[in-house]
C-alpha cells in the first residue's frame, strides 16, 4: 500500500485528512454524505419507497 493507509490485523486503516489533502474536504465530504443519508432517510419515512416488507 501506499503511505496513506496501513494494513493491521483488523484491515486496511486510512486517515481521510490524509487521503484528501486537508481536514476542510474530509469534514465536508463526510457531512455531505450524512446530509445524503438524513434526506433519504426522511423521504422514505414519507413515501415509503424503499422499504421491503
Amino acid at each position: 500500500m501506499d503511505g496513506m493507509t496501513e494494513v493491521t490485523a483488523l484491515g486496511v486503516q486510512a486517515f481521510m485528512p490524509d487521503m484528501m489533502g486537508s481536514w476542510v474536504s474530509a469534514l465536508l465530504l463526510s457531512y455531505g454524505l450524512l446530509l445524503l443519508w438524513y434526506l433519504l432517510v426522511r423521504y422514505n419515512e414519507s413515501s415509503n419507497r424503499f422499504t421491503v416488507f
